[in-house]
């Protein structure tokens, strides 16, 4: 039922809704350790930005993005 309901909401309420979500979730990361290869990944991820400045968007960036989209 509420898949259905999410379905049926407008897009700009479902990208609040994920924007809420991720929220949610990001306050979860404070108390879950990461393996090492998640931590492989997130060092090789910073190396590729060291590399190529600017070549990534910030999560704030996307969001602003996003919303631009939805209006």
């Amino acid at each position: 039922m509420l898949a259905r309901t999410i379905k049926n909401l407008p897009l700009a309420e479902k990208i609040l809704l994920v924007e809420e979500l991720w929220d949610d979730i990001a306050a979860y990361n404070k108390r879950i350790r990461p393996d090492k290869d998640e931590i492989a990944f997130a060092n090789e991820r910073l190396r590729e930005n060291k590399k190529s400045p600017g070549s990534f968007l910030t999560w704030d960036e996307i969001k602003a993005k996003a919303r631009k989209i939805v209006k």
